[in-house]
């Protein structure tokens, strides 16, 4: 193959690769006109649409509208806790009211906890908490049974 046959052959390659350039770019101007089309056909339907005068109105369904947000927030919140999580909340909330630890003692385990405040039924509820926890098993409906009295007493 000679040189000038080399030129020909690269400039053929060249030229296949403009083309299907050219088809690409032209696929890509065709999908953003179509989408400039939608946006302005969309922005022409809006136009003739007026809010309500009645600004208290608008202002009022808004609130309801955070308002059922933050609910649902809050219910959402508590059902993701696993039933361990919960008692053991409601474990701390106790220990916060009558012995005055606060809730942040949660760094601490049970059973510092339970030394630190001298008293067996915190140490019954970190040995039966901890016997579940600590072996990688749920509590079984008789120990959340157990630990729901340790609480309430």
């Amino acid at each position: 193959m000679d040189q000038h046959a080399r030129v020909n052959d690269r400039h053929g390659v060249l030229r296949e690769v403009i083309a299907v350039l050219r088809r690409d770019v032209l696929d890509v101007l065709t999908a953003l006109q179509k989408q400039v089309e939608i946006i302005r056909r969309t922005n022409r339907q809006f136009q003739g649409i007026s809010l309500p005068p009645d600004k208290g109105l608008l202002l009022s369904a808004a609130g309801a509208a955070c308002l059922l947000a933050v609910a649902a927030w809050w219910i959402m919140r508590g059902v993701r806790r696993t039933p361990e999580e919960r008692i053991l909340r409601r474990f701390l909330a106790r220990m916060e009211k009558v012995h005055g630890v606060p809730r942040s003692s949660e760094a601490r385990g049970l059973d510092e906890l339970a030394q630190m405040v001298d008293d067996p039924a915190a140490a019954k509820f970190a040995a039966i908490y901890g016997g579940a926890i600590y072996r990688d098993r749920s509590l079984t409906p008789e120990e959340v049974r157990r630990l729901t009295d340790i609480i309430a007493a």
